[in-house]
């Protein structure tokens, strides 16, 4: 199931990187670099 979770949140990636910079005030390459981090951990 987790690895599921993974997959979603990979092919959704760009779309929480936006979020994350825009409520975070995040550059967008350091929101993206954390959505990666997010999926390895659920991984």
């Amino acid at each position: 199931m987790l690895l599921r979770l993974a997959d979603l949140v990979l092919q959704q990636g760009e779309t929480f990187a936006v979020r994350i910079a825009r409520e975070g005030g995040k550059p967008y390459t350091d929101a993206l670099v954390e959505t990666h981090r997010a999926i390895d951990g659920i991984q």
